[in-house]
């Protein structure tokens, strides 16, 4: 699953088609294939990389809305124009409540109650390098973003292995990927 790789460990993607995929795969590929080649060790130094960033997610444009007051009014006019009685609640600030209590209607503005600010971050972090014989590229990520609409989210982790051993003629590698989200 592509969701499964963090686009930081991604060294090229390549699409085949036509008769050079279903060469390869068969009938399946007759739509064409997409290869993600993910980064190996290479032959040097021991390699520690750290990339991070934060930011701030924010609606972009918010609709503009009647507040209660011009709610109320516009009521008024349709009850106007339909010649019947407004009701009480359109023509009054306020209402006694089950107490007796004299109350004010509530002014909500649902787009602030419901839209937030949200904030993201994310960090990867890699270790690569090897010797001629064996080359090895180890990464972790981690990638956290709340939603701009309340109690939404979405996180996950990536941790990604690739070893390649190589003894005479013989080359060993592997590759493994592990990935966890929640939304």
């Amino acid at each position: 699953d592509i969701n499964a790789i963090n686009p930081a460990d991604i060294q090229s993607i390549d699409v085949l088609k036509d008769a050079s995929a279903a060469t390869i795969y068969g009938s399946r590929a007759s739509n064409g294939v997409i290869m993600v080649t993910t980064r190996r060790g290479k032959t040097g130094k021991i390699l520690i990389g750290v990339n991070s960033y934060y930011g701030v997610n924010s609606l972009a444009k918010r609709l503009p809305l009647t507040n209660r007051v011009q709610y109320n009014s516009i009521l008024n006019q349709v009850a106007l124009n339909d010649g019947t009685e407004p009701l009480d609640y359109v023509s009054s600030d306020t209402y006694t409540d089950a107490d007796g209590q004299t109350q004010k209607y509530p002014d909500t503005d649902w787009q602030s109650a419901f839209f937030e600010n949200a904030p993201e971050n994310k960090i990867d972090v890699s270790v690569s390098g090897g010797t001629k014989d064996m080359r090895m590229n180890v990464s972790f990520g981690r990638f956290y973003q709340e939603g701009i609409a309340n109690h939404t989210n979405f996180e996950r982790y990536n941790i990604q292995v690739n070893t390649d051993f190589t003894k005479g003629k013989f080359k060993f590698g592997e590759s493994f990927t592990f990935s966890k989200s929640q939304r």
